[in-house]
C-alpha cells in the first residue's frame, strides 16, 4: 500500500509539473515581452503624460541639493530615502503633470517677454539696483541649465501659477 501511495505521489507531481511550470513560463516570457514591448517606463500615468523614473531622480536630486544649500552641515544625503518622502515626490511630480495637461488644454501661455520681464526684475539677480547679466550667468551654471531652458521653464511655472491663482480665486479654499 504505501509503494501504491508513492507511485500515486510521483504521477501527480508528473501531472502538476506538466501543468503548472508551461504556465509560470508564459506568464514569465509574456511579462517580460510586454515590459520590453512598453513605449515608457513611467512610475504612473497622469492621462496620458507619464511620470517617469529620470523625472522622479531628477526632482529628488533638485530636492537634495536645496535641501544641502538650506541644512548645511545638517544635511545626510539619505533624507529623501524615506517611503514617505518617495510618496511626496511622486505626488508631486503627478500634480505638476495635472496641471501642465490643464494649462495645454485651456491654452494658457505666457509670452517670452513676460519672463524674460520677471528674471530681469529678480532681486537675486541685481547689483547696483540693475539686472547683472554675470550673476544671471553663474545662476544659470548653478542651475545647469542654458538661456532658453531658464526662460522657457519660466514661462511654464508662470502660465501654471496663472492657472492655479485663477482657481484658487474662483473656489476659495476654507
Amino acid at each position: 500500500m504505501l509503494q501504491a501511495f508513492r507511485e500515486h505521489k510521483r504521477w501527480l507531481m508528473f501531472i502538476a509539473m506538466v501543468l503548472i511550470i508551461p504556465s509560470f513560463v508564459v506568464t514569465g516570457i509574456y511579462s517580460y515581452n510586454r515590459m520590453m514591448n512598453s513605449s515608457d517606463n513611467a512610475i504612473v500615468k497622469v492621462g496620458e503624460v507619464p511620470v517617469t523614473p529620470e523625472q522622479f531622480d531628477a526632482l529628488k536630486r533638485e530636492q537634495l541639493e536645496r535641501l544641502r544649500q538650506q541644512l548645511g552641515d545638517e544635511f545626510r544625503a539619505n533624507m529623501l530615502d524615506t517611503v514617505q518622502a518617495r510618496e511626496d515626490l511622486v505626488r508631486y511630480l503627478m500634480d505638476q503633470a495635472a496641471v501642465g495637461q490643464t494649462v495645454e488644454k485651456n491654452h494658457i501661455a505666457v509670452s517670452q517677454q513676460e519672463a524674460i520681464a520677471l528674471i530681469k526684475s529678480a532681486d537675486g539677480l541685481k547689483r547696483d539696483g540693475k539686472f547683472d547679466p554675470a550673476l544671471y550667468e553663474q545662476f544659470l551654471r548653478s542651475q545647469g541649465k542654458s538661456d532658453e531652458q531658464f526662460v522657457a521653464q519660466v514661462q511654464s511655472d508662470l502660465a501654471k501659477e496663472a492657472l492655479v491663482s485663477g482657481v484658487s480665486a474662483t473656489y476659495p479654499v476654507p
